[in-house]
């Protein structure tokens, strides 16, 4: 949930929306890909990730997919996971998990979204943006 500062204004939060499309291996083994996304989601916890909150989402209605909402309070945080993630390359656990995630997933998107907030302290160029 958003965050009500003391003057009653809404602190936006802003999501990393990562957007895949099941292989046919992950649709087969729905329970592995949840253990795997555990696994990660700990893994990127415990070195450090700047995210507030982590949720994952599967389609009920429409375009099969499976999304993942990383929540940050800023885009300074955003960029401090982003340089962090470079730096996992090297590590032999982050590749094993990683190269897991080509069984199970395809990338369809990803995007940054913003809450706009309750108007009063949203601007145009938010919206324009």
């Amino acid at each position: 949930m958003a965050e009500v500062a003391e003057d009653c204004s809404v602190k936006a939060m802003m999501y990393l929306v990562i957007i895949e499309k099941l292989t046919p291996e992950g649709k087969k083994n729905i329970q592995e890909v949840l253990k795997w996304q555990k696994r990660l989601d700990e893994w990127l916890m415990s070195h450090g990730a700047t995210w507030k909150s982590v949720k994952h989402y599967v389609t009920a209605i429409g375009e099969p997919a499976y999304e993942t909402w990383l929540e940050y309070p800023n885009y300074a945080a955003f960029d401090e996971d982003q340089e962090r993630a470079k730096r996992f390359s090297t590590n032999p656990e982050w590749q094993k998990l990683i190269s897991q995630a080509n069984q199970f997933f395809e990338r369809v998107n990803s995007k940054v979204v913003k809450e706009i907030g309750t108007g009063l302290e949203t601007t145009d160029s938010e919206i324009e943006a």
